[in-house]
């Protein structure tokens, strides 16, 4: 799977980059801007501080197949 946290700007980017052909949703969520990211990853573990206070960010997950996810 592959992690993203993007601020709503950077969503917005995205979503225009699938909505133009520019690449796939799997792509361009985790290549048209992030504030943080992890490509190809089994497991994140990552405290993110650019948000306190704030609701502009949030947390995109893609995967070329079925995962799971289980928060801590």
């Amino acid at each position: 799977m592959s992690v993203s946290i993007l601020s709503i700007h950077q969503f917005g980017d995205a979503v225009r980059c699938v909505e133009t052909g520019r690449g796939s949703t799997n792509y361009c969520m985790h290549h048209s801007g992030s504030a943080n990211g992890w490509l190809n990853t089994t497991s994140v573990n990552y405290d993110f501080h650019l948000a306190e206070g704030c609701a502009a960010y949030m947390t995109v997950i893609t995967a070329a197949g079925n995962v799971t996810v289980t928060p801590t």
